[in-house]
């Protein structure tokens, strides 16, 4: 009869997670938005991280907080590129980026910012890449036209008039 056997190889290599949050998931035209990365590592020490962030038309970036954790950081239009050398396992790291929207958003656009992050082991190989994203709704108020009527036809100068404004608010948004 035919023996199987079955064993789980360590490869000696960096375990890496990527998650990105914010807390909003609403977002108005010319508001600004934070966006908090966090690389975890509960594996063996990684040599390079390369962090590719592309932030959605719509979005403009205006800042991160890379620097703190030793990153670089090179952006080319709404492609923004962060370079990091050297996480110890066991570790995690976050820092921000600030982006800000634009005017004229339309209302409910659905604006997704998309992440990658590779990484290489102490050996220089390149594992495999890691994503995330989070999207936002824009947000707005819509009232399209107001009807008003006026009970009297006729009025005398003190006559109290009643008048009724109807409207209907039909944004996402009170």
């Amino acid at each position: 009869s035919m023996q199987t056997a079955s064993v789980d190889v360590a490869l000696r290599g960096p375990v890496i997670s990527l998650t990105k949050t914010s807390p909003q998931t609403t977002l108005h035209e010319s508001e600004t938005i934070t966006y908090t990365f966090t690389i975890q590592n509960t594996g063996d020490p990684a040599e390079t991280l390369w962090l590719n962030d592309t932030l959605p038309s719509g979005l403009t970036y205006v800042g991160d907080t890379a620097a703190s954790l030793g990153g670089t950081v090179v952006r080319s239009g709404n492609n923004i590129y962060f370079t990091f050398t050297g996480m110890p396992g066991l570790t995690t790291q976050s820092f921000t980026l600030t982006a800000q929207a634009g005017p004229g958003l339309a209302r409910g656009t659905f604006l997704t910012n998309q992440a990658s992050l590779n990484f290489t082991n102490t050996n220089g190989f390149l594992l495999p890449p890691k994503t995330t994203s989070w999207p936002v709704t824009v947000v707005a108020p819509e009232i399209v036209s107001v009807g008003i009527s006026i009970a009297r036809t006729q009025a005398v100068p003190g006559d109290v008039i009643a008048v009724v404004a109807t409207f209907a608010n039909t944004g996402n948004e009170p």
